[in-house]
């Protein structure tokens, strides 16, 4: 794990895609209902305040990166995990996948698919077996 100052690794990383502020922000729009706004991402890479969860989710996810960010004593200090540490330290890297799909959801499309997990989760398989009168099984 390493410690990066938030605004100055943010920066880093939209400047090593070859992303102008204004390009950031598009690409947040498109995969967010509610985007970021260009001062708003100025601001926090300039180290002039402090993103809230959400705003850095969403800016994280128009980087592409990782949303398993560690926060330190200070705000403005973290520590982010790689994706292959998350899913070790989680043990079932589908699972980290499925977070970080469901994380450029929409809150529409989010609901679906906790809907879905739910009917997933309560369903129960129907069995062809049924048990006859000695207690033995039988295929039916």
């Amino acid at each position: 794990m390493e410690k990066f100052e938030l605004a100055s690794y943010l920066k880093q990383k939209r400047k090593q895609q070859g992303l102008s502020v204004r390009e950031l922000q598009e690409r947040i729009g498109l995969r967010s209902a509610k985007g970021v706004t260009a001062a708003q991402i100025s601001r926090i890479e300039n180290g002039n305040s402090q993103p809230g969860f959400d705003t850095l989710q969403k800016i994280a996810a128009g980087l592409d990166l990782p949303l398993a960010i560690l926060f330190e004593e200070t705000p403005d200090t973290v520590t982010i995990l790689s994706t292959a540490k998350v899913a070790e330290a989680f043990g079932r890297g589908r699972l980290l996948e499925l977070i970080l799909y469901c994380q450029e959801l929409t809150d529409e499309q989010l609901d679906a698919t906790l809907g879905i997990a739910r009917s997933i989760r309560n369903y129960v398989r129907p069995t062809s077996i049924e048990e006859n009168t000695n207690g033995n099984t039988k295929k039916g």
